[in-house]
């Protein structure tokens, strides 16, 4: 993961403010080369976020895979409310069989980033 990719990340998780991210959506470079940031948002409406990714569409104008850190709020009832930042991976039908085979590299390298959930046990 770039550098851009990294600090947006960090910046999702760390801040709490009002104004903070609440998503980040990441795509392949058009040269097909590294991951780079395409959007951050504070949008809290989840079905916003869903439009983001499934209206996604590479410089052809095909469906575009992509990935994206979601902050995941919830209540464990006398625990307390906890805040969890979810990785998705997008792969629409009707991607390139190119495009699948890089995006499996970019989720090798998001499970490897520090301090990745990958499993709903890691989220307590």
């Amino acid at each position: 993961m770039s550098d851009e990719c990294i600090a947006a990340v960090n910046e999702l998780r760390s801040r709490r403010d009002a104004d903070k991210p609440r998503f980040v959506i990441f795509k392949i470079s058009d040269d097909e080369r590294d991951v780079v940031v395409e959007e951050i948002s504070p949008e809290k409406d989840y079905e916003f976020f869903l439009t983001r990714l499934s209206s996604a569409v590479d410089p052809k104008g095909k469906p575009a895979p992509r990935y994206a850190a979601y902050d995941v709020e919830y209540d464990l009832g006398d625990e307390g409310k906890r805040v969890a930042t979810v990785f998705t991976a997008w792969v629409p039908a009707g991607t390139s069989i190119k495009s699948p085979l890089t995006e499996r590299q970019v989720s090798h390298a998001i499970r490897e980033y520090k301090g990745t959930a990958t499993q709903s046990s890691q989220y307590r």
